[in-house]
């Protein structure tokens, strides 16, 4: 078998892509995924009028997803865990990502950055994590998102002027190729109005559960009784 080190050598990045991938079986459905996203852009959009107590406005939201964590040098990656408000608005478990939400009082644009194949080529990678899919319109259609990007390409990102950024304080503290990308982009509200407690509102989305939410926690506590009982 291949040292798996040699994962870690690969350095050329030549497309965005996105493991194969079928949002129906979180058991969520893409409507409900809009919908967290749309509650959350109300939630900024009160909170910009009542405590900023502006009428007319620009803002972003930058939430960043997990990386993949190696257990040593020559070891293979940890289970990969994404970030839990990053799949709460996505559904998607690509590692190193971005979404990035940028809007007004009026309308909003969902736009999802990506990183490139960490390795030769997406056959190389295919080898090892399986199918892939690198159509971005593909990509949009599968987890409702407007546009798709390179992770490379966010700092030329077009913002429109004067937004109030709303994002995590955490994520300055990740070793994450995220990390190269955001400090910079972040660098750019320097002179705007900033909120680095958007799990505050996200959490406050995440305490109210759907139906479907529900559902799903019922059916989970099933299957732990049952295998409770059979031990």
């Amino acid at each position: 078998m291949r040292n798996i080190s040699i994962m870690k050598t690969f350095i050329r990045r030549r497309h965005i892509y996105i493991d194969h991938y079928d949002l129906s079986s979180t058991g969520i459905s893409l409507n409900e995924y809009h919908q967290r996203r749309h509650s959350l852009i109300n939630l900024i959009r009160n909170y910009i009028k009542t405590e900023q107590k502006q009428s007319s406005y620009n803002f972003t939201i930058c939430l960043p997803s997990s990386t993949r964590l190696f257990m040593g040098p020559d070891v293979a990656y940890f289970p990969f865990k994404q970030q839990s408000d990053f799949y709460y608005l996505t559904g998607c478990m690509q590692p190193d990502a971005l979404l990035l939400l940028n809007g007004n009082d009026d309308t909003f644009s969902t736009n999802l950055f990506l990183s490139s194949c960490p390795m030769n080529s997406i056959n190389d990678y295919e080898r090892w994590y399986g199918p892939t899919i690198t159509d971005k319109d593909k990509i949009c259609q599968i987890f409702g998102i407007d546009s798709v990007h390179s992770i490379d390409k966010l700092n030329s990102f077009k913002i429109p002027s004067s937004s109030i950024l709303f994002y995590n304080s955490q994520i300055t503290d990740d070793t994450s190729i995220n990390k190269k990308n955001l400090i910079p982009f972040l660098k750019n509200f320097s002179s705007s109005i900033v909120c680095n407690q958007l799990n505050h509102f996200l959490h406050s989305l995440r305490s109210i559960k759907s139906l479907t939410e529900q559902n799903l926690i019922r059916h989970a506590c099933q299957l732990v009784s049952k295998a409770f009982i059979k031990t």
